[in-house]
């Protein structure tokens, strides 16, 4: 299943440059429909739920 990049910075709280830059870095996956620059692009929710869960590991251990 997939989530748009506007669905995808609302379930994050995040903008869509930041969006970008971890999609760049290879930390959130997505697809490129499209060859053009403005290409809609569609994230893949396992790798949102994947960052979701290392970002809250981070917290946890951060905390303690």
């Amino acid at each position: 299943m997939y989530l748009s990049r506007t669905q995808a910075c609302g379930r994050l709280n995040i903008s869509p440059p930041t969006l970008l830059k971890h999609i760049r870095a290879g930390e959130i996956e997505a697809i490129k429909l499209g060859d053009a620059r403005n290409s809609p692009v569609k994230v893949l929710i396992t790798s949102i739920e994947a960052y979701e869960a290392r970002q809250r590991m981070c917290r946890t251990g951060a905390a303690a």
